[in-house]
């Protein structure tokens, strides 16, 4: 193991122990080696072979700065968060926050308020993002603490009641459910997604002047 801050003579065919350390406001994504990437772990171990360039990639972390407004744009089908319907709806197949195409209108503008260690989602018409048991909901009085995760191109939403993951899928009126949706078809949020599943959604926060 050698110190990135000092000068150490090692031999041929020695195994060494990377290890990367985030600076505050980072995360760790990667080692790569020639440009490719060899570990996507802080701590790597490589034999010595001839000359090797190692790097460490990190990216920053959402820097979330009070009275600040965004977007948050659904990086897959280019569409926005937006509190759509303002009813609870519990049960059904959808709730009432959807993700739609851009448009001016305060629905889709987003601030995090700080909650400790995580935020309230709240839209510039005063509701808060509320998590159901999958549904995602803007509701006046209730809300749900989120986390935001670096992932690549974006960060997830993570809802830290039940340390699931936000995801997006488009949903049509489900005779099964015998009930409309509460804004028509189209892509809807929910909020039951787990660690590592596919469907999370990456979302890209984009800064607004209001």
């Amino acid at each position: 193991t050698i110190n990135g801050d000092t000068v150490s003579w090692i031999t041929a065919d020695d195994f060494i122990t990377l290890q990367a350390i985030e600076n505050k406001g980072y995360r760790f994504v990667s080692w790569t080696l020639n440009d490719l990437i060899v570990s996507t772990t802080p701590t790597y171990v490589d034999m010595t072979a001839g000359d090797k360039h190692h790097v460490a990639n990190f990216e920053p972390l959402l820097q979330v700065e009070g009275g600040k407004w965004y977007r948050i744009k659904e990086i897959a089908s280019q569409t926005y968060l937006s509190a759509e319907s303002y009813d609870a709806h519990p049960e059904g197949s959808a709730g009432g926050v959807k993700s739609v195409d851009y448009t001016d209108v305060a629905n889709q503008i987003f601030t995090l308020e700080a909650e400790g260690d995580n935020y309230r989602l709240k839209c510039i018409s005063g509701y808060f993002v509320y998590c159901q048991a999958w549904n995602v909901d803007a509701l006046k009085e209730h809300y749900t603490p989120l986390s935001f995760e670096a992932a690549a191109g974006g960060y997830y939403i993570k809802n830290m009641r039940d340390n699931s993951y936000f995801k997006v899928g488009y949903i049509q009126y489900d005779e099964d459910w015998m009930m409309p949706l509460p804004a028509g078809d189209g892509y809807y949020a929910f909020g039951d997604g787990g660690y590592g599943d596919p469907n999370n959604t990456i979302f890209n926060f984009e800064s607004v002047d209001v």
